[in-house]
């Protein structure tokens, strides 16, 4: 699902919905890398209100977003 707050359970997660995500939920601790692919037609951006660094307001459908986590900032950083 997509809304303010995500939880991957795996690397690859897929997201659903329009709703602008602003924090991700670490899936493992430390350093680790998650692909986001948005599966709606008209997905929501990846804002910098949580814990992402820099975000994004394009994102497409069926296009693969990575993401790297830096655990000393606590912050995951778009590629």
């Amino acid at each position: 699902a997509s809304t303010t707050t995500i939880a991957p359970t795996t690397r690859m997660f897929f997201i659903t919905g329009t709703t602008a995500i602003a924090t991700i939920t670490p899936p493992v601790t430390g350093h680790h890398e998650l692909v986001l692919i948005a599966t709606n037609a008209s997905p929501g951006a990846l804002l910098t209100t949580g814990n992402i660094l820099v975000g994004t307001t394009t994102v497409t459908q069926n296009v693969p977003i990575l993401l790297e986590y830096d655990p000393t900032q606590a912050k995951y950083y778009l590629k």
